[in-house]
């Protein structure tokens, strides 16, 4: 399958989807809307036939059967509007059986689709030239040839299950009425489930080569894949989505990694970066998190949360900043201003200048 842009060899992505649901492209097959509301049919038939029958049996009787007498065209007419409002009570029910049966097949092929802007006239439907192409297409011609393929089919599936019941249709005519009747309606029964099994396979056939065909059709070429990426970095709503998931997800990770942390460096509200220096375990300190703004803000709260000391040092703050990546170690140029905060703090007193353990030891800073 190729276009002008050529051949569709990437999937389709999320967007692409929605924007061919958004324009009614979805894969539906109404071959089994069909089937189900002819199963929905056959079994309202199957278990309210017999009282159907009587009802209409009795309805007959009450209508025509106790008239005194020739009826005139005005008692004819009440009477049938009689029978038809008594007929109505039990049709009704029957016809809103088929219509949800209908309806529950629809929606669970598309779900619920609400689509105002295709109720528009589209006046290209309306031009002679697409109506020609659509009716002497080759898919036009193909799905008549799957029609006609079906039509012989099911003709095969009545032939065969009537042809099972070849002694029982040869005793029907030396049988009683009663009899008659039983072995008719056993081979209805018979015929009509064969032939319900069959449009079902189909249906299900169908569906399958529908969804296939629809997936096959939203594959893109690498020109689509391009303007689509294209048009989601201009798309304002994308970026603004993108951004709070991306700001969702480094709010997550400050709050995971901050308790981590040893000391939080800030310069003013607009900078901080936390920092964590195990000195048996650790050649020099680390940044765990750093950030901007509403970051920072976040990093400096989490650690006042936890009670990890915070320290104002605009210059230094900002070099950490702009110079170490999250996880990464400091430089060694900057291990004297570090160690002049971290000696501050309790659990790093011992970390005296000239200490083995000091991240100002001539040895860490030479070699």
């Amino acid at each position: 399958m190729t276009d002008a842009g050529g051949d569709r060899i990437h999937p389709p992505t999320p967007r692409r989807r929605e924007q061919a649901r958004q324009q009614g492209q979805v894969a539906r097959s109404r071959d089994l809307v069909a089937c189900s509301v002819l199963i929905a049919g056959a079994v309202a038939v199957w278990l309210l036939g017999e009282p159907l029958l009587r009802m209409m049996e009795q309805l007959a009787v009450q209508s025509f059967g106790l008239v005194p007498g020739p009826v005139s065209p005005d008692q004819a007419a009440v009477m049938g509007q009689h029978l038809l409002a008594r007929l109505a009570t039990v049709l009704i029910p029957l016809l809103g059986l088929l219509f949800l049966a209908a309806l529950i097949a629809h929606l669970a092929q598309i779900g619920f689709l609400f689509l105002p802007n295709r109720l528009a006239p589209d006046m290209e439907r309306l031009d002679p030239r697409t109506g020609a192409r659509r009716i002497f297409g080759a898919e036009n011609w193909l799905r008549t040839a799957g029609s006609t393929a079906k039509l012989v089919l099911l003709l095969g599936v009545v032939a065969w299950s009537v042809g099972a019941h070849h002694e029982m249709l040869l005793g029907i005519a030396a049988g009683e009425p009663p009899m008659i009747a039983q072995s008719a309606a056993r081979i209805f029964g018979s015929v009509t489930s064969a032939l319900l099994l069959a449009l079902l396979l189909l249906a299900s056939l169908d569906y399958a080569w529908q969804r296939w065909r629809h997936e096959r059709r939203l594959w893109m070429t690498d020109q689509e894949l391009r303007e689509q990426w294209r048009d989601e970095q201009v798309d304002p709503h994308i970026h603004r989505r993108r951004s709070q998931l991306q700001q969702h997800v480094i709010m997550q990770q400050i709050n995971r990694e901050t308790p981590q942390a040893h000391l939080v460096l800030i310069a003013g509200t607009s900078l901080a970066v936390a920092l964590r220096y195990e000195p048996a375990s650790m050649s020099a300190p680390q940044v765990v998190v750093k950030g901007a703004g509403q970051q920072a803000a976040e990093i400096y709260r989490v650690g006042q949360q936890q009670g990890i000391a915070s320290v104002e040092d605009g210059p230094l703050t900002r070099e950490l900043y702009r110079r170490v990546p999250r996880g990464g170690e400091l430089p060694p140029d900057t291990f004297p201003a570090i160690a002049a905060h971290l000696i501050e703090l309790p659990r790093f007193q011992r970390l005296r200048p000239g200490s083995p353990e000091s991240p100002v030891n001539p040895a860490a800073t030479t070699g």
